[in-house]
Order: structure tokens, then sequence, then C-alpha cells
């Protein structure tokens, strides 16, 4: 074969194909003496499977290993040296390696465990490992890939695995594709088989594979990877230490005067990817002399990311690189990032570790910002339609579909292909705050201080993130969930919202998970109650002309007394309170009226119908010639009826687990006022819980601790994972 040739064979025998393209290309003839100790390098680059498109086919090295046996050559070696952070016996193993060399008796040696010369290489000393020099000829076996820095690896690159960790890592320092260069002096490549089978043309470490199957012969490393460039549609300048390794004499990139033989022709003609997504993906991130497992993983998490919608919106840059050693930053992922603000330990870290810390961090991030900027417009209880306007928009802006207002103001959107078995989620959108109270983030000592911030702002966008989630997913599930932002929840709203929500949807909804207040609790006992404004009503008249006359707050006054000796039955608490009292005109007249507020609660429907008696007896104690006493009623809160008790217990458990988790403390049963109470009064399983942590609810100083963002959303995420369990994986659409 000569130096200016590229040899060319399809199929799918790997074995066959290689044998027949070694047969034509002459390379027994081109070692000549069998005594010749003969090295295999193939790419190895992580323990992955060669379908996957990051190593080496080992059908390809066995073929080749067939044929040089055949013809006598039996002094081989296998070599490789995996990328930094990964084990090259783990990828022997798990690339079918290690069975390859028992089976042919052949030596297999791990680069990294190599001790390493110093070598002149052209002008540039480098450190490569002693192995690759106790070689007489050197038979380079890449695949044929995409590089996240390089724009391919082939030919040159691939020898990079016959280098010590540390000298790798100095390559990265030096800007990579001036030593590349330079590496193609200090280990001679005689013979180059490319494995152009299935070779990830975006990733170096796989991941996408593009079904090619064929396979090239060359003797020219320059020429190989300038073919290459031009086979994926790359300008030999695009990839630098082509032009360099050309100039320091390691071949030629001439490709006019290349001579290209196809042994035969593709049974079907294979497509490209679209190969500028990764130089897209490369923009989001800054690198400054990165390692190629660490940016190498980095890209493909970005893919993943991109793909699920998380990059939409994201503005910051990933720092990456030893370059960052030492510095400080935001956002950075491996040990050079350690000084950042957020960084993901490492070196490297996984790509399953990038792709879970970025989303954490993006998820975190928009999490606070719509937790700030829902806290900032006025929701007062039956003002909440600015607020209502905004998710809406916000929710489509997610990809939802389908976002409607319902007749009560509530903010609804299905997620499923059915009206049958839901699981329904709320989050009320209402403050106990009027429209002039002043709405100003304040962040302090880790918290994030703002009237309403807790409740319920935060746990509404929670809920809007896990909305967000289902709406990137792409998937429909057959019973899936309803998430409402709902109105009233507040003072005398009345449960307004939720009331609507099982007006509509009772008849198809199995459960009900409402995300109010902190996560301290599963709250899955209804507290009832009733409320009124009382009006009791005397002639009035002049203090001293008339005095003696019936005084409205006096006889309010006594009324207050009797429903305060009131005692509740049944098996639960029971309270009862006078929240305002206003009365009379001026100091000198007898009060012809008198206005207070009284509620009563308790968990026991009994003893709210046996509480709602007493008050009617005391109303009618009041009554006389000169007095009235009349009650309106402005609220009333049920409490649960015929919930089936197994199925409560089963969602109260399964959310405690959830709170559990990410809390690492024992969640108590409680009872409370919400949203649930509806769905629990019609029989349907519901609880409530909230999604972070803080204090200081219905007051001005309301806040809620920054670093439990994080666990909100993941909370909601969670539950709704829990809710549509295992119809992912049943779904045909998947």
């Amino acid at each position: 074969m000569k130096r200016n040739e590229i040899y060319i064979i399809h199929g799918k025998q790997y074995i066959d194909m290689t044998e027949r393209l070694l047969q034509e290309a002459d390379l027994a003839g081109m070692i000549g003496d069998r005594e010749k100790r003969i090295g295999i390098k193939p790419n190895l680059v992580s323990a992955s499977p060669a379908s996957e498109g990051g190593t080496t086919h080992p059908e390809v090295v066995e073929g080749l290993i067939r044929y040089l046996q055949r013809h006598g050559f039996y002094n081989l070696a296998i070599m490789e040296g995996s990328w930094v952070g990964g084990r090259t016996e783990e990828a022997f193993e798990v690339c079918g390696y290690r069975k390859l060399a028992e089976r042919f008796h052949v030596e297999l040696i791990d680069a990294q465990k190599e001790k390493s010369v110093t070598k002149d290489c052209g002008g540039m000393e480098l450190h490569i490992c002693r192995c690759a020099e106790h070689v007489d000829f050197m038979i380079n076996v890449p695949v044929l890939k995409g590089h996240c820095q390089t724009r391919i690896t082939c030919a040159l690159k691939n020898m990079k695995g016959l280098l010590p960790n540390g000298e790798k890592r100095r390559f990265h320092a030096m800007g990579l594709h001036r030593p590349i260069a330079h590496l193609a002096l200090g280990i001679r490549q005689d013979f180059i088989l490319v494995d152009n089978i299935c070779g990830d043309l975006s990733f170096e470490d796989g991941g996408n594979p593009t079904e090619m199957n064929r396979l090239l012969a060359a003797a020219d490393p320059v020429l190989c990877d300038a073919y290459v460039c031009r086979f994926l549609h790359y300008q030999t300048r695009d990839v630098p230490y082509i032009g360099m390794a050309e100039t320091l004499g390691a071949g030629s990139s001439d490709l006019d005067r290349a001579v290209i033989r196809e042994l035969n022709k593709p049974e079907h003609a294979a497509e490209l990817p679209e190969l500028g997504r990764v130089l897209k993906l490369a923009e989001m991130a800054e690198e400054v002399e990165s390692c190629s497992a660490c940016y190498g993983y980095l890209i493909p998490a970005l893919d993943m990311l991109e793909k699920e919608g998380f990059l939409k919106n994201f503005k910051e840059k990933v720092c990456i690189g030893q370059g960052f050693r030492g510095k400080n930053g935001v956002l950075g992922v491996g040990r050079c990032t350690a000084g950042f603000t957020h960084h993901l330990d490492g070196c490297p870290p996984t790509e399953q570790e990038m792709y879970e810390f970025l989303k954490d961090y993006i998820m975190e991030t928009e999490t606070r910002r719509l937790i700030c900027d829902l806290a900032c417009i006025p929701a007062a209880a039956g003002q909440e339609q600015k607020r209502a306007d905004y998710i809406k928009a916000w929710l489509q802006r997610q990809g939802a579909e389908n976002v409607y207002e319902d007749q009560a103001g509530n903010i609804c959107w299905l997620w499923s292909r059915k009206k049958e078995h839901l699981t329904v989620f709320t989050a009320h959108m209402d403050t106990v705050f009027s429209e002039d109270t002043r709405l100003q983030i304040r962040e302090e000592d880790g918290r994030l201080y703002c009237p309403g911030i807790g409740d319920d702002t935060a746990n509404l966008a929670c809920m809007l993130m896990a909305a967000a989630e289902a709406a990137r997913s792409g998937w429909i599930p057959e019973h899936g969930i309803l998430f409402a932002a709902t109105v009233g929840e507040e003072g005398l709203g009345n449960l307004k919202g939720s009331r609507q929500i099982f007006k509509d949807y009772g008849y198809a909804a199995d459960q009900a998970v409402c995300f109010d207040l902190y996560r301290e609790a599963v709250y899955c006992r209804a507290v009832g109650s009733a409320r009124y404004e009382v009006r009791v009503r005397t002639p009035g008249g002049h203090s001293y002309e008339d005095f003696g006359r019936k005084n409205a707050i006096a006889e309010a006054a006594r009324l207050i007394t009797r429903l305060y000796e009131n005692e509740g039955r049944g098996s639960g608490k029971a309270t009862w309170n006078v929240g305002t009292i206003r009365g009379g005109t001026v100091i000198n007249a007898i009060a012809s009226e008198a206005v207070f507020t009284y509620e009563y609660r308790s968990e026991d429907s009994g003893c709210m119908d046996e509480m709602e008696q007493r008050f009617r007896k005391a109303l009618d104690e009041t009554q006389d010639g000169d007095v009235s006493a009349e009650a309106t009623c402005i609220g009333i809160r049920p409490c649960a009826r015929g919930v089936d008790g197994q199925r409560q217990k089963e969602l109260a458990d399964s959310c405690r687990r959830v709170l559990r988790k990410y809390t690492e403390r024992e969640i108590p049963d409680k009872a409370a006022s919400t949203d649930a109470n509806i769905p629990l009064s019609m029989g349907i399983p519901a609880v409530c819980i909230g999604t972070v942590a803080g204090a200081g609810l219905h007051t001005l100083e309301e806040y809620i601790e920054s670093d439990s963002i994080r666990q909100g959303f993941k909370i909601t995420g969670d539950v709704l994972r829990m809710c549509v369990g295992e119809q992912r994986k049943e779904s045909p659409q998947d």
C-alpha cells in the first residue's frame, strides 16, 4: 500500500471485511520481518461498548489479529490508555478486549500503568509511554468520530492514548492542536485501520452512533485525517493539528493526489447527522485548557439538557478547564473550578453527574426567578388576575398547550390524554395582603423576605416547575395530572378556586395534592370552619337622656361571652374565635348597632354540627323585644367525609417519603384548612404538603430559606413522577 492511498470496504461482516481489506493493502508485505514486535492501538477512550460509537469494535481487532497470525506474526501487543478519569482495565473488560487477548494469546498492555520516557518530537519534548517505544511496527486502529474540542478524532489524535495521564492534561494546557501534531513525530504510525462502523460523529465518548458500516485503511495519518475532514464536510483548516503535522513532515494532506480505492459499494447511502449542533453547544461553555474527558462529558450533558428544553432561557457560560484553577466565578464543572460559587467536583465528573448538576442549577435558577417575579405581583384574595395572566403566559412559554382560565379565575392545564383517574395538583395564587402592600424581595442571611413569599408563592412556583417539566417531556400520560393555580384560598375567599376545580373535575379525580404551607408535615386531615358576620341591633339613644336602654355593643359583648362558654363535642379538636368587632357612632350615644365576625373550627364533622347548634342557640337567647341578632354566613370550609382510609393513608405515606428524602427528618401528620378540604369533603383522597422551609406566615417579615428552593422543585417533581407511576414505561409513544 502506498502512502497516498486510502482503501475503503463496506459491509457488516466485520471480521471478514477486515481480513479482506488487509489482504488488499498487503499489510504483511509492509511489515516484512515476522519477528517484528507489532503494536496494536485501538481507541478505548472509556468503558463503553463499541455499539455506542465511542470505542473500536473488537471484531475489527480480531480480524487484524487473525490476518497477522495467519501470516506468521505472533509478537503482538494490544496497548491503550483510557482518558483521564477512566480505567483502562475496565475498558478492556467491557469492550471485550481481555477475552480477545486471551483467545489469541496476545499481550494486553494498560498504558496508564506504564512508565514514560521523554522524547524530542520535532522540537517539543513529550512524555510517552514506554510500551510505544518498544514497538517495531505500529498499527493504529482508531474510530472515526467527532470531537468536542478538535471537531474530529481519528488517526493523529488516537495516539494520545499512549501518553501518561499527566501528559494528557498538559496537552490540554498547551491547546491540544500543537502537541497532537508533534506527537505524530514521537510515535510513528506505520499503518492505520479505521473503524468507521458506527462512530459517534458528535461526541468522542459515544452515545449517538451513526451507522456507516465501513472500514478504511491508510499508511499516512495526515492524509487519513484530511480525508475524514472532507467526509464530515470540514476544511482541514478547521482542524489545525492536521496542517501543523504536515508542516512538521508527518505526512501530506493533499487529497488531490490521493488515490481512494473502494473495494465494494455500500448497500445503502449513509446519512450524516447535523454536525453544527456540537459547535452550538460548545458556545455555552467557556473552556480553557480542559481535558478531553471533562469536556467530552460536558458537551453530551448539555446536549441532553438542550433536547429536554432546559437551555431555552439559559444564558450563563459553564466554565471548564485547568485555566480556571485558583480563580473565582459563578458556574463551573470539574475540580479546576473549585473556587466558583456553584461548582461540581470531580476529575472528571461523569456525564450524568454534569447533567444532574446543571439541570439542578438551571431549575433552581428558574424557580428562584419565578418565585421572585410572582412574589412582586399583588394578589389579594379576589384580586388575583395579574398573577393569573402571568402564570398563563409562563406556562405557554414552557410548551404547555391548551392552558385556560376557568369560570372562577383558576389557571388550569390538563396533562392527560383522558379525563379519568386524574391526580389534581393545586397551589393558590392569592395572599392575605392587600393591593397596597409593598412587595419587594429582600435577601438577607440566606433568606428571601417578602410578604406572601411562603404562603403560597414559593409552593406555587415549585408546582409550576413540575408542570414545566411535564410540558418539556414531550409525553402525555393516559391518566395524568390537572395542574391548577387557584384563587380564593385565603381569608374570605372561601376556597372559591378549589370548589370550581372539583365541581368541574370531581368525577374524574382519583386523588389530589395541594402545595401549601411549609414542608414540616403532611396535612392529611381537613380542619373545617364556619364563618359568620353577626349584627346586633337595639333602639339606641342619648347616653344621658336615654340611659338604661339596651346598648348594641354591650349586647354583642354578652353574646360573645356566651359563645366563648361554648364547648366542642365529638372526637376532634374544636376552636372558636371573634376576629373583628365594630359598632356605635360617637362616645355620647348608646350604640344601636354592633357587628362582629365569628368562626369555629374542627376537623370532626360531628363537632362542627354541634358547634352550629350552640351558635344558633346563643343567637336565639340574645333576642328579646329591644334586641335583635342576625348572622350572615360568610364562609364554610367543609371537613372530610367518606374518604377511603386506606387510600388516604397510601397517598399520605407516599408524600411523606418524598419529604423525608429531602428533609432527612420525620414528617408527622397534621390537620389544616387548605384547598384540600374540598376534595376531602367529596370523599376524594387528598393531602397538602409544603415544598420549602421558612417562617412568618401572614406577616410582613415572611421568608423562605434560599437553600430550600432546590429541594422544593425536586419535591414537586418527585410527587409528579410518583403520581404518574409506571405509565411512561408502558406508553407506546415512547
